[in-house]
């Protein structure tokens, strides 16, 4: 089962140098990725399917993170297993996509969008209400699928060019660049800069890798992140961490100046003690949060009331997430070539790891000390840890001693 591992001591970092932890937190990671049958896998391990979590369940999402991550890793075979698995799953979507194109006004209905999330090991729909207005999940199966074939690792097939020719038709009937959408954590919608970029990142790759895209489409996108960078939605939403992935791994914003703001805002409004903030003001998984809502209810949809959740957090209390650390650690050490704060970020990455040596989805205040969540381990946040280990083994930072 993917994640399940027996409790243990938690990786001792005192006194070892970058290479001999990153060696140390690499053994214990070996094997750790294990798809289904369809080459997909879970949000979180270790989950039956009764789970009230629903992180046994399937993201688009997720599925790229972590094939990206499995590519990173030289697993060219995991990585298209999954890709191909979630293609099957967005070809079975294809009436929801044409129905949006012939009538764009049916966006405004979140059901009549396509799903993002689905049941791993059938590859169908899941019953129940969800927030499917996400673009950048939907910008992300496209940019990886494209990826794969620009970089030779599996060529688009014929069946396929359909299934691409629908992920375009739709972005442009729904005007991506200016559609409110729930974004990657999936509550209240408004106009992302991170749902957008997805989006454009995806419809570049696809236009390299053949595809028909109009410029004006890709211009659009442009268009809107040269308005609204680096904030995530101007006065609805300051600093997201969301945004950060615009910077890795889409590399969408190439101007050297937004891609600094990005970061340093990042830095700046969400670093926080255990990690990062997604954005201020988040209640998800506030302070005591399993005190104040029952398990049905904790990672449920919140899209249409989330001012309800959002009641119950006091200020300063947000989770701090496990995801953005590793990344930064990558940012830091491919894009900038700051050893420094590259080590800096992996040491925090590697100390987010519970006693089960386990990636969290999050640390949250549970009676005034920082806790990992219970959605662990996080297969997205174990992802962004095997980024950043094999970025620190390509490069110099091998050859700082000590911590940062």
């Amino acid at each position: 089962m993917v994640g399940a591992r027996a409790e243990g001591d938690r990786i001792r970092t005192e006194g070892l140098s970058i290479g001999e932890l990153v060696e140390r937190v690499a053994a214990e990671k070996k094997g750790f990725f294990a798809p289904n049958a369809n080459g997909i896998y879970p949000a979180a391990g270790g989950l039956d399917s009764t789970s009230v979590t629903g992180y046994q369940n399937a993201w688009l999402r997720d599925n790229v993170m972590v094939a990206y991550s499995r590519l990173d890793a030289g697993d060219v075979e995991a990585a298209v297993g999954c890709v191909r698995g979630l293609m099957r799953f967005v070809e079975s979507e294809a009436p929801r996509f044409a129905a949006v194109i012939a009538r764009p006004s049916l966006k405004e209905t979140v059901e009549s969008r396509p799903r993002v999330r689905f049941d791993a090991n059938s590859l169908r729909e899941l019953s129940g209400n969800w927030s499917h207005a996400q673009n950048d999940a939907l910008g992300y199966v496209l940019w990886f699928r494209a990826r794969l074939h620009n970089l030779g690792c599996w060529r688009l097939e014929a069946s396929e060019q359909e299934v691409i020719r629908l992920f375009i038709r739709y972005f442009e009937a729904i005007r991506y660049w200016e559609d409110p959408d729930s974004g990657a954590w999936e509550e209240g919608r408004k106009v992302n800069s991170s749902s957008v970029g997805a989006v454009l990142a995806g419809l570049e790759e696809a236009k390299l890798a053949g595809a028909a895209v109009a410029d004006s489409l890709i211009a659009a996108g442009r268009g809107l992140l040269a308005r609204q960078l680096p904030l995530e939605s101007p006065k609805l939403r300051g600093a997201d961490a969301a945004v950060l992935f615009l910077v890795y791994p889409l590399e969408v914003v190439r101007d050297s100046v937004a891609r600094d703001l990005i970061v340093h805002l990042v830095q700046a409004r969400l670093e926080g003690e255990r990690g990062f903030r997604r954005y201020i003001g988040d209640s998800y998984y506030c302070q005591d949060y399993d005190r104040w809502l029952p398990p049905e209810l904790r990672s449920s949809d919140w899209s249409e009331r989330i001012e309800v959740r959002d009641a119950y957090l006091q200020p300063g209390c947000e989770a701090q997430w496990c995801l953005f650390d590793s990344l930064l650690s990558v940012v830091f050490g491919r894009l900038y070539k700051d050893r420094e704060q590259q080590a800096r970020y992996l040491h925090r990455a590697i100390r987010q790891l519970t006693p089960a040596n386990d990636c969290p989805e999050l640390y949250f205040l549970k009676r005034g000390r920082w806790t990992p969540g219970p959605n662990t381990p996080l297969l997205w946040a174990e992802a962004n840890l095997s980024l950043a280990l094999n970025e620190a083994r390509r490069s110099p930072v091998l050859h700082f001693s000590g911590e940062s």
